[in-house]
């Protein structure tokens, strides 16, 4: 990808191996040292390996090709991802923590700015992915119309996103999550900012009992108060599970891969801990 020509405002930084613009590392919630955090887990947790596979199958069902923007693409995982499957990436991260860790992982194109500050020419993207990225940002329909702003007619955009608001809990608010989306929500939201959505199913079928029991219910009875480093404990149990769990991980990775499977089919699943759309501009 020739970032140089379709992003006016940036400049590449050899020193770091990025291009970077000015931007306001404060137009998201995202907690302090969370990309370090993420970093030690991404590729080893399953959590993150199914996610990958199921958008990768999306772009597949969708015949996805042209440049990609990956927004708010943290530390590269995603985009590194799609970069092995030969689609022609750029990560899009303000905050300068998680382009540096994308430069270690290896990712080819990174951006270290916002969408609108890295200044790039209106209707020049072909495809975008939020990916666990717009529950971060309070004001999501104006990044979104600005998205669209920046795809070529007819251009994809796919997202996913934690699911229902009946599941939030101490860990959302630790995440910087400003919102859940309950069904339909985001559907939605999409066509408000002039998309018309082409598929939209959920993932992780087998984590939505176990959130609520162990993440929501403790958060409504006694609006958890754990410290920080308690929390950090637990996301690291969650995604390297031990004892009883490891025990029930081989049952839940098959659920997952007929969940991945099912997305290259393009066949939707009515209820899951995420979900996972593909819309175009109307």
């Amino acid at each position: 990808m020739d970032v140089s020509a379709i992003a006016r405002k940036l400049k590449f930084n050899e020193s770091e191996n990025f291009w970077e613009a000015a931007c306001d590392e404060e137009v998201v919630e995202y907690p302090e040292n969370a990309h370090n955090f993420c970093m030690q887990l991404e590729d080893v947790s399953y959590w993150f390996k199914h996610r990958n596979l199921s958008i990768g199958n999306l772009l597949k069902a969708s015949n996805f090709e042209g440049n990609f923007l990956d927004v708010g693409g943290g530390n590269g995982v995603i985009s590194k991802y799609l970069q092995s499957q030969s689609y022609d990436v750029a990560m899009v991260e303000p905050l300068i923590a998680g382009a540096r860790n994308a430069n270690k992982r290896g990712v080819d194109n990174i951006i270290c700015s916002t969408l609108c500050e890295a200044g790039f020419s209106p209707e020049s993207i072909d495809g975008m992915g939020f990916f666990d990225v717009i529950e971060h940002v309070e004001d999501e329909v104006k990044l979104l119309k600005e998205a669209r702003d920046l795809l070529k007619d007819g251009g994809s955009i796919y997202l996913t996103v934690p699911s229902y608001n009946c599941l939030y809990s101490q860990s959302d608010v630790f995440a910087g999550h400003f919102r859940r989306y309950d069904k339909g929500q985001l559907k939605k939201v999409l066509e408000n900012c002039g998309f018309e959505v082409q598929f939209d199913s959920y993932i992780f079928r087998p984590l939505v009992v176990p959130i609520f029991f162990m993440r929501r219910l403790p958060y409504v009875l006694r609006k958890n108060k754990e410290v920080k480093s308690y929390l950090l404990q637990e996301e690291v149990k969650d995604h390297k599970p031990g004892g009883v769990a490891k025990l029930v991980l081989p049952v839940f990775e098959k659920i997952l891969l007929r969940e991945a499977r099912d997305i290259l089919n393009k066949k939707a699943c009515s209820f899951g801990a995420s979900e996972i759309i593909w819309a175009k501009k109307k």
